[in-house]
């Protein structure tokens, strides 16, 4: 642990605001190491379950039930255990994530509008400025205009769609490399709420019938009249995208729809900001 955090009294506090994006900054550093004690953590109690089994096995043969019973309590609190700590990785992830999140937000500037003949070709600009991965995928002609996908009984066409492949233990296992995915559409209005969904079931749908984890899903507003109704606000903010991923052993990615407007001062409006980091 940091000696900062040892030595500080942690009731004193100058500035609410500061000292909370301070605690959060010591916490994150403490990150890589909570990570390789939740690795041993899992290695023990994986070994532990495996020789509490073996020894389940031979109190059977041995016909010893009070035996038998201590081990299988002792098992049971093990599997507990693991799903405890498997809950406790996804907080640390989640955390780590939540925090790069909020860091880049607080230290982005620059949001102003790149020339270009078309709103999709000025955010795709916007983007791969700020977003290597997005670069090299442009440059490798993996950047698709108007790609159309089928949608049950019928279909819907993305302005944009830009993707790289997971890696096969992605594909597998859920974890690994798992790629990338931007999925833009063009609209001259504010979506309603059911525009929004319908974006959604297409963006789930291209991901499952491309074998993709979705990264971004953006509506792109360009000239609007009107403005964006509190139903669909809250929706954006509270409903994202879920696709799970994986054959063998699946996991449950989250990406939330983005609204991008181009403002008339030249600048872009993003609800929800999600930053390149």
């Amino acid at each position: 642990m940091p000696e900062e955090i040892r030595d500080s009294d942690a009731r004193a506090v100058e500035n609410p605001i500061t000292d909370m994006f301070k605690l959060s900054e010591d916490v994150y550093t403490l990150i890589p190491e909570m990570k390789k004690m939740i690795l041993y953590s899992y290695f023990y109690f994986g070994s532990t379950l495996l020789i509490l089994l073996g020894f389940i096995l031979v109190f059977l043969v041995a016909a010893n039930v009070f035996g038998v019973l201590i081990l299988l309590l002792m098992f049971i609190i093990g599997i507990l255990s693991l799903l405890l700590l498997r809950k406790l990785n996804r907080f640390i992830k989640y955390f780590s994530i939540r925090h790069s999140a909020i860091k880049a937000v607080y230290e982005e500037q620059e949001t102003d509008i790149p020339s270009g003949a078309d709103p999709a070709e000025r955010i795709i600009t916007y983007l791969s400025r700020r977003d290597p991965l997005l670069k090299k995928i442009i440059q490798q002609n993996h950047l698709k205009r108007n790609y159309t996908i089928k949608t049950g009984s019928g279909s819907y066409t993305f302005d944009l769609l830009a993707f790289k492949k997971p890696s096969l233990r992605s594909i597998l296992f859920g974890g690994g490399d798992t790629g990338y995915s931007l999925f833009v559409k063009v609209m001259h209005a504010y979506p309603t709420l059911m525009q929004v969904l319908e974006f959604d079931a297409a963006v789930t749908k291209g991901c499952k019938s491309l074998g993709l984890v979705p990264t971004r899903a953006i509506i792109l507003v360009s000239g609007a009249k009107n403005e964006l109704d509190d139903a669909t606000y809250e929706t954006i903010f509270t409903s994202p995208i879920v696709v799970r991923h994986g054959l063998l052993m699946s996991e449950r990615y989250l990406c939330s729809v983005q609204i991008v407007a181009e403002g008339p001062d030249g600048k872009y409006d993003f609800i929800p900001f999600i930053p390149m980091a």
